[in-house]
């Protein structure tokens, strides 16, 4: 989706791997988390020491992705948030895949950008 920022793009959840996920609608009630939550991002990107000045487009991105996701898999009208934002949702196909494939499709991907930089 943001192939200029493929590696931020990667890593753009990576907090929730400290911090663990909550939806959006929860998010937008704790700004104290979301503090939180850009702040560990921000370290890793920083030992990652990958860009991130991309965060908006990212954040982009993400919504996109997240409105294809709701279109194809959730019950009808999930996505209205997404019209009423004007919010197009990203041409992808969504892949169920099982935790060791989505594994080995990360590291693949990253050690493919590690390579190029």
């Amino acid at each position: 989706m943001v192939p200029e920022f493929a590696m931020e793009a990667l890593f753009h959840d990576a907090a929730e791997a400290f911090l663990g996920d909550i939806t959006r609608p929860l998010k937008q009630l704790l700004p104290e988390y979301k503090v939180i939550e850009r702040d560990v991002g921000a370290a890793i990107f920083h030992r990652l020491g990958i860009d991130e000045t991309s965060v908006s487009a990212i954040k982009g991105a993400d919504l996109q992705v997240l409105a294809a996701e709701q279109e194809q898999i959730m019950p009808p009208g999930t996505n209205s948030w997404a019209a009423a934002a004007g919010v197009v949702p990203a041409p992808i196909q969504v892949r169920f895949l099982p935790p060791p494939i989505a594994k080995r499709d990360f590291l693949k991907r990253y050690y493919e950008l590690t390579e190029k930089r």
